[in-house]
């Protein structure tokens, strides 16, 4: 209960409170099997932190500034260790997804690319994948990488050929053809 409640603090942005918690967590239950779930919510504390850092005439879209920018980067890190010293476990979907999230707004389309496929790979049941694949091909189009849209999308179509997403992946697919 207390690594879920770091968590969604994280979540909310509450970001002192859980990173208090997450600080309790680690001291009282360093062979947990919930680490991973307390490390992906350290890494939603930066990314938290890092939205907030927005500069007064810093609008929704523009680039990161050097503030946010390093504090993405330490949830990317957080992230990637996490990876590293849990992989296959469920709490690190919400991770890869959020670190490609990430990625896309410090304009590293390649990097994010990189993270939707690992995400898309652990967890080709998961349900943050198809959004992950979508996000980064969305992104690639609009940033006329016309080659990063294409396999985006179709990795999605041929991942997650049910999911709503995919269907309109089909129809993005078309697009980028004609």
């Amino acid at each position: 209960v207390a690594a879920l409640l770091a968590d969604a603090k994280a979540s909310v942005g509450e970001v002192a409170p859980a990173r208090a918690d997450i600080t309790d967590f680690k001291r009282n239950y360093p062979k947990s099997e919930y680490l991973a779930v307390v490390a992906v919510a350290e890494g939603k504390s930066f990314m938290q932190e890092g939205k907030r850092a927005r500069s007064p005439n810093q609008k929704r879209g523009d680039d990161a500034s050097p503030e946010q920018a390093a504090l993405y980067a330490q949830a990317i890190a957080v992230w990637d260790d996490a990876a590293k010293k849990y992989p296959g476990d469920p709490a690190l979907e919400d991770g890869l997804l959020n670190k490609s999230a990430l990625l896309l707004q410090l304009n590293d389309i390649a990097g994010a690319e990189q993270a939707a496929i690992a995400l898309a790979s652990a967890f080709p049941d998961g349900k943050d994948a198809p959004r992950a694949l979508s996000n980064v091909a969305r992104a690639a189009s609009d940033g006329d990488e016309k080659e990063t849209a294409l396999r985006m999308y179709q990795r999605l179509v041929d991942d997650f050929p049910s999911d709503r997403l995919a269907r309109s992946a089909r129809t993005q697919l078309q697009s980028l053809a004609l």
